[in-house]
């Protein structure tokens, strides 16, 4: 917002270049979101795969290791069963209950954003056209939910 309206009253540029210039910083922040975004994705999509490679090697290693005439063997063969099992869970666990999850939150976060800071820039541009004051406020207040509305009103005095 600061920039937004250093840019209007230092008058360098016109509403077009301003509305460029900040259209780009928006673009520029949804491709740095949409980087961690994938980040977290590819986690939970790779988190399986390995999961089942450790399962494949702990089997393996089971089967390499199997004599039933020897009890120690045996009791061996119980161990890299489970070992073989939980890496499976493991697996499942990270992919949906760490990378998932952390990916959705990024998500609303990033439309969070872009939608206050397009707002931002909505009411930016108002004020460079010279629109009335109480109807760019009236105007954004509009585009708010009625949460964000509520808490606006609690927090300002409101226009509810």
């Amino acid at each position: 917002m600061e920039y937004g309206v250093r840019l209007i009253v230092d008058g360098v540029l016109h509403e077009a270049e301003i509305k460029n210039s900040l259209e780009e910083i928006l673009d520029s922040m949804a491709v740095r979101h949409n980087e961690a975004v994938a980040f977290y994705e590819r986690g939970a999509s790779y988190a399986p795969a390995f999961g089942m490679c450790a399962t494949v090697v702990a089997l393996v290693n089971m089967l390499t290791k199997m004599d039933f005439t020897d009890p120690d063997a045996v009791n061996a063969l119980s161990t890299n069963m489970a070992t073989a099992m939980i890496t499976t869970l493991y697996g499942s666990v990270f992919a949906n209950i760490i990378f998932l999850p952390i990916a959705g939150r990024l998500k609303l976060l990033h439309k969070r954003e872009i939608f206050n800071k397009t707002l931002i820039c909505t009411g930016i541009l108002a004020i460079m056209q010279g629109k009335n004051v109480t109807f760019i406020r009236e105007f954004l207040y509009e585009q708010l939910n009625k949460e964000n509305r509520r808490n606006m009103s609690t927090r300002s005095g409101g226009l509810d």
